[in-house]
Parts: C-alpha cells; sequence; structure tokens
C-alpha cells in the first residue's frame, strides 16, 4: 500500500481518533527553547512550516503562542479534519486563530511556497521516505529555510527493537523497511516504507547537507511493557 492510500484510509476510518490530540512533548521543548524566547511582536514575523501535519496538534501552540502556522499532509482527509477541528477549537476559544493548511507530498513543499521559513519542523512524518527521496527532502528544507532557520526533526532510530528484529518485515535499503509486518512490534499495521538512522547517522547526514547541529538526545519509550522504541530528537540550524 502507498504512503497516502494507507494515511487516507486510516482518516477515513478513525478520524479525530487516527492520532493523539496533544502535541510532541519533544516539539515543545524546541519550540519553548527557539522561539518563544522571542518578545510577542518578533513572534508574528516568525512563519514555521510543520511536514506531515496530521491532525494539527503540533500546529495549536504554535498558532496560540502568535507564531505564523503552516502545515502541510499528504493527506486530504487529514487537511479536511484539521480545518474541522480548527473551526470548533476557535468557537470554543481554545484557539487564537488557524494555521494556512495544504494538502502537497512533502518532496513539493517547495515549489508550494514562494517565500522561506524561519523553522521548518518533522514529527515523525520523513520516516516513511526512502534513501534518496530523504537525501532530496533535506535538501529542499536547508533552501527554503531562511539564514539563522531551524530545522527539528523527531525520527525512529536504528537502536529500536523494530528494526534490530524487523523480521518479517524487509529492508528495501540499508535504512528503511517495507513495513511494520511483526505483529508484536510498536506501530505494527504500518505497511508502508519505514526509515530508521543512528543518531550519529542523523547528525552526519544534516552536516553533509551544511546544517549545524546544535541539539542531538535519545527517547526512550515503552510499548505495552513488552518492547522499547528508540526516537532521535535533533535541532539544527541554517547560518
Amino acid at each position: 500500500m502507498s504512503v497516502v492510500d494507507w494515511y487516507e484510509s486510516n482518516y477515513k476510518t478513525h478520524k479525530l481518533k487516527s492520532q493523539r490530540m496533544y502535541p510532541n512533548e519533544e516539539f515543545i521543548r524546541f519550540l519553548s527553547k527557539y522561539f518563544l524566547c522571542l518578545n510577542l511582536n518578533e513572534r508574528k514575523t516568525k512563519k514555521i512550516l510543520e511536514l506531515g501535519s496530521g491532525l494539527g496538534s503540533n500546529l495549536i501552540p504554535i498558532i496560540n503562542e502568535g507564531l505564523q502556522a503552516y502545515g502541510i499532509d499528504i493527506s486530504k482527509q487529514s487537511i479536511n479534519l484539521t480545518r474541522q477541528r480548527f473551526n470548533e477549537l476557535n468557537m470554543s476559544g481554545l484557539l487564537k486563530g488557524g494555521a494556512d493548511l495544504l494538502d502537497c507530498n512533502c518532496l513539493e513543499f517547495d515549489i508550494k511556497y514562494s517565500f522561506k521559513f524561519d523553522g521548518i519542523i518533522d514529527i515523525f512524518s520523513m520516516y516513511c521516505l526512502t534513501t534518496k527521496d530523504f537525501e532530496d527532502l533535506l535538501q529542499k528544507i536547508y533552501n527554503k529555510l531562511n539564514h539563522g532557520g531551524y530545522f527539528y526533526s523527531f525520527f525512529p532510530s536504528k537502536n529500536s527493537v523494530a528494526f534490530i528484529n524487523h523480521q518479517p518485515s524487509k529492508l528495501i535499503d540499508n535504512s528503511t523497511l517495507n513495513g511494520i509486518y511483526r505483529e508484536s512490534s510498536p506501530y505494527f499495521g504500518n505497511f508502508y516504507n519505514f526509515r530508521f538512522m543512528y543518531p550519529l547517522e542523523y547528525k552526519l547526514l544534516l552536516e553533509k547537507y551544511n546544517f549545524k547541529v546544535l541539539e542531538i538526545n535519545t527517547i526512550i519509550r515503552n510499548h505495552n511493557l513488552k518492547e522499547t522504541f528508540e526516537h532521535i530528537s535533533i535541532t539544527a540550524i541554517k547560518e
């Protein structure tokens, strides 16, 4: 199944239950450190784009903190659900505005916008790309950032049991599985390209595309007390 078909089906079936309804904790740390230190007038000028915005949970703090929020997603269903959700939050007074939303493949985002961004974020979205597409996207991200702009990514680590013990899933390349097919594995049922990296591997790759890496951390989460899954939290800047 293609990535877009999988997500369209998932959002159509589960709607607002497709994803969690609160922002990624590590992203909040990033946002607080690099953007919420700015005064309100400065924040109003900053544009932040999320690649793979899902149901918009990570866009909510961007909006409410006075920054300009942009979100793209490969799924039209997710964009429609996000618009519906934001309308309801606005009516209830829980949201202080909206976001510029667009259904679009992340590999084409650079031709959709005529301007550059001060921050581009990937929260567990770019993992669905193969090695070549991933590197192509990193170059596009670098090109579409203003100087002094930040790239933040929350990404699957090869230290995860899901990668180490991946069978019956198969490797498409050295980093990408054809899906998560072991039934006891976290994210079982994600039957599309699923990419992993080592933390140092990610750092070196960003440096290859002229980013300066500012922070890199790993977060280990336990799934149902049975298996751990490691995530990479990495922040880089275009100097």
